[in-house]
């Protein structure tokens, strides 16, 4: 053991040794654990305790891996450091029996106050995501500014943004194509054309379509109807009483009208009374929430599962036209679409169809595609500094932030959002030797190992269980650190005068990724991260440990 260590553990025993806190507080015997305990519980209650374990020991393995001793703390990079951090948020006048949350954080939550740029802020990942930020911000703004770099496409992104994002006047040049779907929108098929224009440019509008894993034949790839198209949170925004509801719906109105200006800029919906023509948009959309399921009755994934023959959708939604023109070949998924909730399909499709011969219903949805149009593009930057203004002032109302962030992390966010696997790879080269992913896994093969023994002793178990359970267990599949396939972003053109366009670029891209998928058997090496401070837990298929869960507190 290292003096580092030594120091660590002897000023951690300040608060009290194990043993004493055992004695005094000694665990409920092992029978009260296992008979008196719902037992479903207990086997998910186990394993979410070894996926926290595993939490707990990577990032122990990776601190003892390296790091020199800092003389004074600035950051949690070294293990001096991060061992300061974790005893001065504790408040250990607490008793830890009766609160171990504020035993463990009380001091933190105390002094802590949330930054005028988030609308929350928590103890854990929020102290990793900063690190991890100021590493990116070095790497996009160095490293990944030469042009022989392997991910040199993604510091060309990064400055594209960092010179045009939400600068500068109104700029509708983004809305130009879509002028013909909103000078032909009349009926039913009109209207299902316009969508599928929208969609094919990842802007939501009406319904949502998902192309993922099959829920019920994860070998495959489905595409999934689902609801969606709102600009408030719940449906319930719509028509609570609330005071902060009704605040919110003031704030949404009048974005709604500062939008519409600018798509009537942009040639998607006529000059007239803006305030007027907001409150049709806003009603249309209102219908709209009133047939969305509430989340509480979303939570039954076999009432979820509807699959349909694509023949079968209500006819003012022409869906195999739709389908064919956002690109989607039928025969690679037999024909079937897996929905969400059938009956708002029905009322999807009754919308749809009440604009043919109403020309206040065929306004009003005119308004609201215009939003969301707007919308999807303004909350980029890639309207003006306006259009980004009037996002932001609605965002501070909606969710209390109080202060844009600053630019380089806006463009960061961008970055990682849109071409994350370029970004991650460079990332994970720099600051994840091959070494540590090494001991990572093996450390997890090791844990599920144990699980398994774990399972032999469990004396309330009967045999059918026990094999099922060891079935399950033997799907797991560890993803540590990060994926062996970066994505490379073949033939996306991306040049640093051209944001907007860069945008663009990597949407048609993104789109015609997924919908490559279709017909192909599921890559089970896939992430789906691109966020790399995330643990995540699949459905008993895959234990996934990001690289910054196992990052070195020291450089």
């Amino acid at each position: 053991m290292s003096d580092e260590e030594r120091e660590l553990l002897a000023r951690a025993r300040t608060a009290g040794s194990a043993d004493e806190f055992q004695d005094e507080y000694p665990p409920p015997p092992l029978s009260y654990r296992l008979d008196q305990e719902p037992r479903r519980h207990t086997n998910y209650c186990r394993l979410f305790f070894v996926a926290c374990s595993v939490v707990a020991a990577c990032t122990a393995v990776a601190a003892l891996l390296g790091g020199n001793r800092a003389s004074k703390c600035t950051s949690i990079r070294s293990a001096h450091c991060f061992g300061d951090a974790v005893l001065s948020a504790m408040d250990r006048s607490a008793d830890p029996c009766t609160n171990f949350y504020e035993y463990a954080c009380g001091s933190w939550m105390r002094k802590q106050v949330i930054p005028a740029d988030r609308s929350s802020y928590s103890r854990s990942f929020a102290h990793v995501f900063d690190t991890i930020r100021d590493d990116l911000r070095e790497m996009l703004e160095k490293d990944l500014q030469k042009p022989q770099h392997p991910q040199a496409i993604t510091g060309r992104f990064y400055t594209s943004c960092m010179r045009s994002v939400a600068t500068g006047p109104v700029d509708v040049r983004v809305l130009r194509p879509f002028r013909g779907v909103f000078d032909g929108l009349k009926d039913s098929a009109s209207f299902s054309r316009a969508l599928s224009t929208l969609h094919g440019a990842l802007s939501a509008a009406m319904y949502s379509i998902d192309i993922g894993v099959d829920e019920k034949h994860p070998e495959t790839y489905a595409v999934t109807f689902s609801q969606g198209g709102l600009g408030l949170s719940h449906p319930d925004k719509y028509t609570s009483m609330k005071d902060s509801d009704v605040k919110l719906r003031e704030a949404y109105l009048k974005l709604t009208e500062q939008h519409l200006r600018v798509a009537a800029k942009g040639r998607l919906v006529p000059k007239m009374d803006f305030s007027e023509l907001a409150k049709k948009a806003f009603e249309f959309e209102k219908s709209l929430a009133a047939i969305h399921k509430l989340p509480e009755e979303r939570r039954n994934p076999d009432e979820m599962y509807n699959p349909t023959n694509v023949t079968d959708f209500p006819e003012p939604l022409h869906f195999p036209t739709y389908l064919k023109e956002l690109g989607i070949d039928t025969a690679k998924i037999h024909n079937t679409i897996v929905v969400e909730d059938p009956k708002y399909v029905r009322e999807v499709a009754n919308m749809m169809n009440g604009v043919t011969g109403n020309k206040d219903m065929l306004l009003a949805a005119k308004g609201y595609l215009a939003l969301r149009l707007v919308r999807h593009f303004g909350s980029k930057g890639m309207m003006g500094k306006e259009v980004d203004d009037n996002e932001f002032e609605f965002h501070t109302v909606k969710t209390g932030v109080r202060k844009q962030p600053e630019r380089w992390k806006r463009c960061q966010s961008i970055v990682s959002d849109y071409i994350g696997d370029s970004l991650g790879e460079a990332f994970v080269k720099k600051h994840f030797p091959e070494k540590r992913k090494t001991v990572a896994e093996r450390l997890s093969t090791e844990i599920t190992r144990s699980f398994g023994h774990s399972l032999d002793e469990l004396d309330w178990m009967d045999d059918k269980t026990r094999a099922a359970a060891k079935d399950k267990l033997g799907a797991v599949r560890w993803k540590v650190g990060y994926t062996k396939k970066f994505d490379k972003y073949p033939g996306v053109v991306i040049r640093k005068r051209a944001y907007a366009q860069n945008l663009l670029n990597l949407m048609k891209y993104a789109k015609n990724y997924s919908i490559g998928r279709l017909g192909k058997p599921v890559d089970n090496t896939e992430w789906s991260m691109v966020r790399w401070y995330s643990l995540h837990l699949f459905t008993l298929l895959f234990l996934t440990l990001s690289r910054d869960i196992c990052r070195t507190p020291s450089k």
